[in-house]
């Protein structure tokens, strides 16, 4: 079931808040601002949210849904993340360009793999110094834990046999220069990436 913004207010912490009245502010008003859950979420995707993901924002010709797994409870994780989502909303608000849906599916395929992850690259680029200095949310203590179980638990199993996988590499490489703010663990991914044939 849909929750508007209004609805979802209660729940979230007085950070948030300010935070989902000043993205809303700068709102057309074409479109409103819906939260959902995980059921939402299959009914849009079909499937599942994707491993390791809380949330996400999903645009509609009427709405904007940010679906989080449950409504009922909100916790500090799930803050962060419709932080995240709420600044990709307020970036789209600005005018920065949103991804582009082809009727061609090996286009929206190799967007998906390539483009897609660069665009979002791109916006954390913006928002996440914008978000820690003007509201205290700090979703760099977010990317540094997803660098380290990256350079633990995931880089070493990568190969690098294909186009894709090299590809994959690079966007990876960038996503931590940009999502981590840990000069221990940024040194690590360097020689990480350094010592492999990359």
């Amino acid at each position: 079931m849909l929750k508007d913004s209004e609805d979802i207010r209660s729940q979230l912490s007085p950070t948030l808040q300010k935070l989902l009245d000043d993205v809303l502010a700068k709102s057309d008003g074409s479109r409103q601002l819906e939260f959902g859950d995980s059921q939402e979420h299959q009914r849009f995707y079909v499937n599942s949210f994707p491993e390791g993901a809380i949330a996400c924002l999903i645009p509609t010709s009427k709405s904007f849904i940010i679906c989080i797994k449950q409504l009922d409870s909100i916790s500090d994780e799930e803050e962060k993340e419709i932080a995240h989502e709420l600044c990709h909303l307020w970036l789209t608000f600005h005018g920065f360009p949103r991804e582009r849906v082809s009727d061609d599916p090996q286009q929206n395929e190799a967007y998906k793999q390539y483009v897609g992850p660069l665009h979002a690259i791109m916006e954390h680029a913006i928002f996440y110094p914008w978000l820690k200095n003007n509201y205290g949310i700090d979703l760099y203590r977010v990317g540094n834990q997803r660098l380290v179980d990256f350079l633990k638990n995931k880089f070493p199993n990568r190969k690098n046999e294909s186009q894709r996988d090299q590809v994959s590499l690079f966007l990876n490489y960038i996503k931590f220069k940009v999502e981590s703010d840990s000069s221990y663990w940024q040194e690590r991914l360097s020689r990480a990436y350094s010592k492999n044939k990359f």
